[in-house]
């Protein structure tokens, strides 16, 4: 919330003015909040005249106006605060042979074709009459002795300066004389120029001014300023040109084709287009060399810094790739978001990496892993060496090698009647079987082409409990080991093998002797 601040006023008023003297008097007020003043009086005394706009009393007293003036007050206000000079008196004292008094301000310029006037205001103390005279009298121009008035047309041919113009004003014996000055005679109406370099950078939150400068050559116009092009965050000042504001973080960024034109109210003249870029303290911008790839030899392969980027936003990043591992390739470029390049025909790892720069800091460097593979399938292998018959309850041990593809690959068991049921690892180890039956145990492994490979193995499960041989009967078997490890049977530990009974088409040698249990299938 805006809180209105008062204006303020100050300045020391003569107090004593002779008859025929210029009494003047101009107060200095200023208000905070640039508010515009208006100025007021109180007992002016009736000799001087009073300016509501700039607050100054000034006059010339007479023989008539001898005498003391008190209780005069000045305020200023700016429409809701007011603020006051002291009350003061003004003494106006008898003089006798005065000087005579000139004064008043002449125009310097006049266009060729336009009437030039001036009349200066003068007075005699002594009240006597009065007459004047001039010095350099342009000669385009006329005087007239009786009102000093200076006045005159100049054509196009008296374009220049006409200097040291003196006009005197005379009582008789005294005279006083108007400072010299000088009229230059320009072309009709030249058109206003303007001129000055704005600051094309402004600070987050720091405050930014830029006023042109412009002058007019015929003088004497009162000249005003427009704008395109606007930052929403500036305010423009169409008495001065002056371009100011602030700019928030919602602002970052560039604001373009800004163009600023002074007119004299018929020619214009304008600066030329320019742009103000709103910026924050540099932050280094981040590289992104992307995912890693596992690709296939001889194919072209795309790096992708496209996911780097700059905090500071408006900034632009520039790219620049290097590779530090692996057989060279060549990149289409180097300093582009997305080269590409050929893999190579062998299989290995290629390492490149991703720096970017938005031209004040480099970022750090992205690393990206190009693995290139030879093999295009994958290929399933069950290394499994456990017999593929087993008493319910028992358990095979399975591995396996995955070999080829493109990419990491992903790995897929089946167990049906096994514990557990399936498995995502190369190497699942022990799986329990505890249901009768033959089962078929698959191995799958796929890349990330989607290619794969599969293997199968069947287990047998039987009966854990066995049938013994009668004493009075005599068979020949040819004995299988089951497995080549120690099954647990009824809480005891023995090797367990299948009896296989033959027709003895062929002679057979009993070399050893078992007691064993014959497991049915």
């Amino acid at each position: 919330m805006n809180v209105n601040d008062s204006p303020a006023i100050n300045g020391t008023p003569a107090t004593t003015v002779d008859v025929g003297s210029l009494y003047t008097f101009t107060p200095v007020a200023v208000d905070p909040d640039e508010d515009e003043l208006s100025f007021s009086i109180l007992n002016r005394p009736g000799w001087a005249t009073f300016d509501t706009s700039t607050g100054v009393l000034t006059g010339i007293p007479t023989s008539t106006h001898v005498g003391v003036y008190s209780g005069i007050g000045i305020s200023v206000t700016d429409g809701a605060l007011t603020a006051g000079l002291p009350p003061f008196t003004i003494e106006v004292v008898a003089a006798l042979d005065a000087l005579p008094i000139i004064w008043g301000t002449p125009p310097t310029s006049v266009m060729a074709d336009s009437l030039y006037s001036f009349t200066p205001d003068a007075f005699d103390p002594n009240l006597g009459s009065i007459t004047f005279s001039i010095e350099s009298m342009p000669d385009w121009a006329g005087f007239n002795t009786e009102d000093g008035t200076l006045s005159g047309t100049p054509a196009e041919g008296d374009l220049g300066m006409f200097a040291d113009v003196v006009i005197t004003v005379s009582n008789g014996p005294l005279t006083a004389s108007l400072p010299a000055f000088s009229i230059e005679v320009v072309a009709a109406n030249a058109p206003p120029i303007i001129s000055g370099t704005p600051l094309p950078v402004v600070m987050v939150n720091s405050f930014y001014s830029f006023t042109p400068d412009a002058v007019d050559p015929n003088l004497g116009q009162t000249l005003f300023f427009t704008i395109t092009g606007q930052p929403s965050w500036a305010n423009f000042n169409t008495g001065t040109g002056t371009l100011s504001g602030s700019p928030a973080v919602g602002d970052l960024g560039f604001h373009n084709d800004i163009v600023i034109t002074v007119s004299d109210g018929t020619l214009t003249d304008s600066l030329p287009a320019f742009n103000i870029e709103v910026d924050r303290d540099n932050v280094s911008p981040v590289a992104d060399a992307g995912p890693d790839q596992f690709v296939v030899a001889g194919e072209t392969i795309t790096l992708d810094g496209s996911a780097s980027y700059d905090p500071d936003v408006i900034d632009t990043i520039t790219f620049v790739w290097n590779q530090i591992g692996g057989t060279v390739v060549g990149l289409s470029s180097n300093t582009v978001e997305q080269p590409t390049f050929g893999a190579p025909a062998v299989s290995e790892e290629l390492i490149f990496v991703l720096t970017v720069s938005d031209g004040v800091n480099f970022s750090a460097a992205d690393a990206v892993s190009i693995t290139v593979s030879t093999d295009i399938n994958p290929t399933a292998t069950i290394d499994t060496t456990d017999y593929p018959i087993m008493v319910e309850g028992g358990s095979v041990y399975f591995s396996a090698t995955a070999s080829g593809g493109n990419g990491p690959l992903a790995y897929s068991w089946d167990f049906p009647g096994g514990t557990p049921a399936s498995a995502a690892v190369e190497d699942p180890g022990s799986v329990m079987f505890d249901t009768l039956g033959t089962f078929t145990v698959s191995f799958t492994v796929t890349d990330v082409d989607g290619d794969s490979d599969t293997q199968t193995l069947e287990i047998t499960v039987v009966r854990r409990k066995a049938r013994s041989i009668e004493s009075d009967q005599h068979y020949i078997f040819v004995l299988t080991p089951l497995s080549r490890r120690k099954q647990h049977i009824n809480s005891e530990t023995r090797d367990v093998f299948t009896a296989t009974p033959y027709s003895l088409r062929e002679p057979v040698i009993i070399t050893e002797t078992y007691s064993i249990d014959i497991v049915p299938p």
